[in-house]
C-alpha cells in the first residue's frame, strides 16, 4: 500500500512538537530560503515507500534545532538534533515526529 507524506506539513508539526518556529529551510542545492518560501516549495505530497525517495533532501532551522529528512532504503522520515551543543543523550539519527502530536 502506498505512503504519502508531505515535508510541508512535517516541518509544521514539528514547530509544534518543539514550541518553535523555523527559521530557514534549504532544499537540495538550492540553498537557504525564508519559512514561508521553504513551506510552498515542499507542500506537495509523495509516495514513501521504500525503494522511493520521493523528496529533495533539507536543512531547516529553528532557534534550538536543525531538521533534516533521513533516508532508510528509499522511505524517508523528518528528524532533528539540537543546533548547539546541548544535555542529554544522543540518538541515532536524530529525534523524530511523535505520532502522537498531530
Amino acid at each position: 500500500m502506498m505512503r504519502t507524506e508531505n515535508v510541508a506539513r512535517w516541518l509544521e508539526a514539528a514547530e509544534r512538537q518543539v514550541a518553535e518556529p523555523i527559521e530557514a529551510i534549504a532544499i537540495g542545492a538550492g540553498g537557504a530560503v525564508t519559512r514561508s518560501e521553504g513551506l510552498a516549495a515542499l507542500d506537495h505530497d509523495f509516495s514513501n515507500d521504500f525503494g522511493e525517495t520521493g523528496c529533495q533532501p533539507i536543512y531547516a532551522w529553528s532557534k534550538s534545532f536543525v531538521f533534516f529528512v533521513a533516508e532508510y532504503e528509499g522511505a524517508v522520515q523528518l528528524r532533528w538534533v539540537p543546533r548547539s551543543p546541548s544535555a542529554g543523550a544522543p540518538e541515532f539519527d536524530g529525534t523524530s515526529l511523535d505520532p502522537q502530536a498531530d
